[in-house]
């Protein structure tokens, strides 16, 4: 503090690349700035399961004393943090930290285990990380719990791993493994990955899309697969045994006309609404519900037996897609739930070169109840094992491919 003031104040000069409203008062002004547009417009904020009230002081105190472009982000992601929200991020403009490593990691319980490589020689899924730059996993995860917003602790713990792997192009991650339970070793794999190359690649070792797996049941990945792909497999689909859409990521080339193909009647999915907000801190607020999708049937339908594979990585309008299947009774849902986030995405500018984003529509299953936080979830969930990835295993593929023959043999009695 100084001067009487409760705000403290850096020890030196802010220096942010290219921009000239570096000074503690336009930094002091942004924080407050995006705490008044959430506490009047996130349409979540009374839903959130964490404490709201102290999160203006805690952001100030830290963007008083930021030292760089990387610590202001430190202290808008303390805010974006508290809504719970899986599309809440905070992007740099002027990031040096744009870079990953070229293989892919998850938490089973409180280990991080290397699940996909696809370039490092020196790891094996299966790998357990027990440190990076000497800091272990447990501290990591506690010194960046509040740095990342998710509304699922499936989407939080995808977002800690960014945290843990983003560095400079070039540089290197330096890791300390464990293998086979005892071994010790201490490797560096270079960050070589843009963070669209990083976010999209695979974290399993999954079938070749799209395939026959097994005597008249396909395999198509929603996440890989286009709709053209789709049109140019359908009528081999339409005599198939059964099909496996496997949606553990984002459709982002699928649009919706391949559910058409699945249904008898006109499909709807989630209701989605947009607030207006007539008096501050969301006092009155009245929820207009927008026009939903109205699929209507498509030939040829689909008679096969129908699976979906999912996990957290099904965000936005991937769980569009599944509130549909949910809704309708499209297919058996195997895998862990989707990340409980969906609704169109608010965007905003901030002094200093960054953009905030967080969720401005909500969004609730047909019946009512909650999507927020929630997702859609399976009716079989598979959760994986250390043993299942060091065999290059996909658990959730092979649960999926035991509930269609399940199906099958049930049927054939």
């Amino acid at each position: 503090a100084k001067d009487g003031n409760t705000i403290p104040h850096p020890e030196g000069q802010l220096e942010i690349a290219g921009v000239r409203e570096g000074s503690r008062q336009s930094r002091l002004s942004s924080v407050m700035t995006l705490w008044a547009v959430l506490q009047h417009f996130y349409p979540y904020l009374n839903e959130s399961k964490r404490q709201w009230s102290g999160a203006l002081e805690e952001a100030l105190k830290l963007a008083a004393v930021a030292g760089d472009g990387e610590e202001l982000r430190t202290a808008f992601l303390k805010l974006i943090s508290r809504l719970d929200d899986g599309h809440g991020l905070v992007s740099y403009k002027h990031t040096r930290l744009t870079h990953y490593p070229d293989f892919q990691a998850v938490f089973l319980n409180d280990q991080l285990v290397v699940a996909h490589v696809s370039g490092s020689q020196e790891l094996n899924p299966g790998d357990v990380i027990t440190h990076i730059t000497d800091i272990s996993i447990s501290e990591l995860r506690e010194l960046h719990k509040d740095s990342v917003s998710g509304a699922t602790d499936g989407w939080r713990n995808l977002m800690l791993i960014n945290e843990f792997f983003r560095g400079e192009e070039g540089s290197h991650l330096r890791l300390q493994i464990e293998r086979g339970g005892s071994e010790l070793r201490e490797i560096e794999v270079p960050r070589t990955l843009s963070f669209k190359e990083f976010f999209s690649s695979l974290r399993e070792y999954r079938p070749k899309h799209p395939s026959e797996v097994a005597d008249g049941i396909w395999y198509f990945d929603l996440h890989r697969g286009t709709k053209e792909e789709f049109a140019a497999l359908v009528d081999t689909l339409v005599d198939a045994k059964g099909v496996m859409f496997d949606l553990r990521g984002y459709p982002a080339q699928m649009g919706t006309d391949f559910l058409a193909h699945l249904a008898d009647v006109p499909l709807n999915m989630a209701k989605m609404f947009v607030p207006r907000f007539h008096k501050p801190d969301q006092s009155e607020v009245e929820d207009v519900e927008i026009e939903n999708w109205n699929l209507e049937p498509r030939k040829p339908k689909i008679e096969a037996k129908i699976v979906f594979l999912t996990d957290e990585r099904a965000v936005s309008f991937a769980e569009s897609v599944l509130s549909v299947v949910e809704e309708h009774s499209l297919g058996t849902v195997v895998g862990q739930p989707s990340a409980g986030t969906n609704g169109n995405i608010n965007r905003m500018e901030l002094l200093g070169s960054y953009t905030v984003f967080w969720t401005g529509m909500k969004v609730v299953k047909r019946d009512g109840s909650p999507h927020h936080g929630v997702g859609v979830k399976v009716d079989r969930r598979v959760d994986r094992t250390q043993e299942g990835i060091s065999g290059q295993r996909d658990e959730i593929f092979e649960a999926g491919l035991n509930v269609m023959n399940s199906i099958s043999n049930q049927l054939s009695e």
